[in-house]
């Protein structure tokens, strides 16, 4: 796999990749966001607009033939500073985020299949930090919210299944 540029196109656009995943076909899988009104970030024909910015982005690169497959976005207008995206890599190819309040799931051709916002904790304002996916397809993700830290386990579905905290304010559990 060769290195693969991502184009800004605007003077104030910028494409920031955060974090990279590989699955068993050598792909590459990229997240981060855009920042800078105007312009957009070119993943060989896949567009994504910075005009609402800052922006979720991901986006998959073929080990076959060192194209960009596809690139989306995840609509997301929040302060980029928050965002601090993370991907895993299911075997089937479907991508798994966690950012600024977005816990999501996006299929082998870049389509999102759910995304739930909040990520089931304290309301509005979890930050996903780390994602990975268990041989069962279960999702584990670490990440703070309300000055708690947690791990929580989810669904291939998207279903919240349990969450610890360590910190002052929740319940070790729920």
């Amino acid at each position: 796999l060769s290195v693969k540029k991502i184009a800004s196109h605007n003077s104030n656009a910028k494409c920031m990749i955060q974090d990279v995943a590989v699955d068993s076909q050598l792909n590459a899988y990229v997240i981060g966001y855009t920042t800078g009104g105007g312009g957009y970030c070119g993943f060989g024909s896949n567009i994504i607009s910075t005009v609402s910015s800052p922006n979720l982005l991901v986006g998959k690169l073929s080990s076959s033939n060192n194209t960009w497959e596809w690139a989306n976005d995840g609509g997301i207008n929040s302060n980029y500073d928050s965002i601090r995206p993370a991907l895993a890599v299911g075997p089937n190819g479907s991508v798994y985020v966690a950012g600024s309040g977005l816990l999501g799931k996006l299929d082998n051709t870049g389509s999102w299949n759910w995304g739930n916002s909040g990520m089931g904790v304290i309301g509005c304002c979890g930050y996903g930090y780390g994602i990975d996916i268990d041989s069962n397809g279960n999702l584990y993700t670490t990440g703070e919210s309300g000055g708690d830290i947690f791990v929580r386990k989810t669904g291939n579905a998207g279903n919240h299944i349990r969450t610890e905290y360590a910190g002052s304010s929740q319940p070790d559990n729920t």
